[in-house]
């Protein structure tokens, strides 16, 4: 983030928590889109992915 400020939508922890709640509720939706099963076991590949869409989910 100290890098690249402007590449992150949710820059407090609280909007950063809140966006990666939101998009794991609809991470169905994402794999879906994608043509990829939807995981039945969480990773630490998913774990990033998570991390990562927080960054900017709205």
């Amino acid at each position: 983030m100290r890098q690249d400020p402007e590449g992150w939508e949710n820059a407090d922890l609280e909007s950063f928590l809140e966006a990666m709640s939101a998009w794991t509720r609809d991470m169905d939706g994402y794999f879906m889109n994608r043509g990829e099963p939807v995981p039945d076991v969480p990773s630490w590949q998913l774990f990033a992915q998570m991390l990562l869409a927080a960054k900017i989910y709205e």
